[in-house]
């Protein structure tokens, strides 16, 4: 059953993201996107391991055929198109008023690994049983997403393939779905520190995560990028 309510996300980190240019790293960012609401990080420039510490919130309304979050990687391109580099599509309603911090991989159109990310979600819906308002306030830096009209790169609709926490990968371009296992979840995330993240309920600094050192993946910016 689904409720009236909000879908938070934290984007946190990304890792190992695939590089798109010819010298260096990528210039990653993500795209967001619940049903025709749409939003999207900032670009971090040459760095397979971008941190982001950026809060979104999508106000959803149940009659929509909506059940996902989904999340495409890019690369920033100075001249020409972005480079599409892959995604993620993740059901919503495993976080009903129970907020999660998951590490969620991304796979190429082909089903190929080409990075993964680790974000906070949760769907807070004050009519559902568990409703906790000191979660939601932990989520007071939540930039409100605008309704637009929004034609992600895979948008189709998932049937039953889905990825696990432990990077099984599938073929086809709208098979990529997260479903995280009650007992088989990424190792948990701490944000008490620039690399270490507290556990998926406790957070040290909800609104603040602070910023990593710049990992070995970012590489020295290269001349002449695109």
């Amino acid at each position: 059953m689904t409720y009236a309510g909000r879908i938070f996300v934290t984007c946190i980190q990304c890792f190992n993201v695939k590089s798109m240019d010819p010298i260096g790293e990528s210039d990653p960012y993500i795209k967001l996107s619940v049903g025709k609401l749409a939003a999207q990080t900032k670009v971090i420039s040459d760095n397979a391991n971008p941190y982001f510490n950026e809060q979104f919130v999508f106000n959803y309304d149940p009659s929509s055929e909506t059940r996902v979050l989904i999340m495409e990687l890019w690369d920033h391109d100075t001249i020409g198109s972005d480079d599409y580099i892959g995604f993620v599509h993740v059901p919503f309603e495993e976080f009903l008023n129970a907020k999660g911090t998951r590490r969620i991989p991304f796979s190429t159109s082909n089903g190929e690994f080409c990075g993964d990310g680790d974000f906070d979600i949760y769907y807070e819906a004050p009519t559902a049983p568990g409703y906790n308002p000191e979660i939601t306030a932990q989520f007071n830096q939540a930039q409100t997403v605008t309704a637009i009209q929004v034609q992600p790169a895979y948008s189709t609709v998932v049937h039953t393939t889905s990825y696990t926490s432990s990077y099984t990968h599938h073929t086809g371009p709208s098979h990529s779905v997260f479903h995280s296992s009650t007992t088989h979840h990424a190792a948990p995330v701490h944000h008490t520190a620039p690399t270490h993240h507290a556990a998926p309920t406790h957070h040290a600094a909800p609104t603040h995560h602070a910023a990593p050192a710049r990992r070995a993946g970012g590489g020295a910016r290269r001349s002449g990028h695109h």
